[in-house]
């Protein structure tokens, strides 16, 4: 988008509120994708991470050009929804440390975005499914901790603190 353009698709009065929160949400998630992105690459050593991430911050942008074009704002929410609750975070989670690195708060950001994005049945079920991400990932925390790649204490509190700012912004 623009600069002018996704301006407009903010300040537009004339347009939809769930429309503009759609836009913003957006550009919130990916900026913390994007310093989300900046902190794995510096910090993990495990490629898969690196390109996941990129890909869901290309496949969020992609998405949101073209449920804004297309008028699709509930489609694009739900699936914004089920790339970052249902695959992004539950990766995040066995992959950054489980209940030790920054994942907690991705999923409270994600309800964050349920809340905002979705209405009615839909964001009942995407409730549901992210309760059930959740405690599949805290189940194989407790059950299978050898599933959870275990940051170093420092690296934990890194994560957790860069989580904590971004999503706190």
């Amino acid at each position: 988008m623009k600069k002018e353009g996704l301006r407009s698709k903010l300040y537009n009065n004339d347009l939809d509120i769930r429309q503009r929160l759609f836009v913003l949400n957006v550009l919130i998630t990916e900026i913390i994708l994007g310093v989300d992105l900046i902190e794995v690459i510096f910090t993990d050593e495990v490629l898969i991470d690196k390109i996941l991430l990129a890909l869901a911050m290309v496949g969020i942008f992609i998405i949101c050009l073209i449920a804004v074009k297309a008028h699709a704002i509930k489609f694009g929410g739900a699936f914004i929804c089920t790339v970052v609750g249902l695959f992004f975070v539950p990766i995040t989670f066995i992959n950054g440390g489980g209940i030790n690195g920054d994942a907690p708060l991705w999923f409270i950001y994600v309800i964050l975005m349920i809340s905002i994005l979705l209405n009615g049945k839909t964001r009942v079920v995407f409730y549901i499914l992210e309760m059930i991400v959740a405690t599949g990932c805290y189940y194989i925390s407790v059950r299978y901790p050898e599933l959870i790649f275990e940051n170093t204490r420092i690296m934990g509190i890194v994560f957790s603190y860069v989580s904590l700012i971004m999503i706190s912004v």
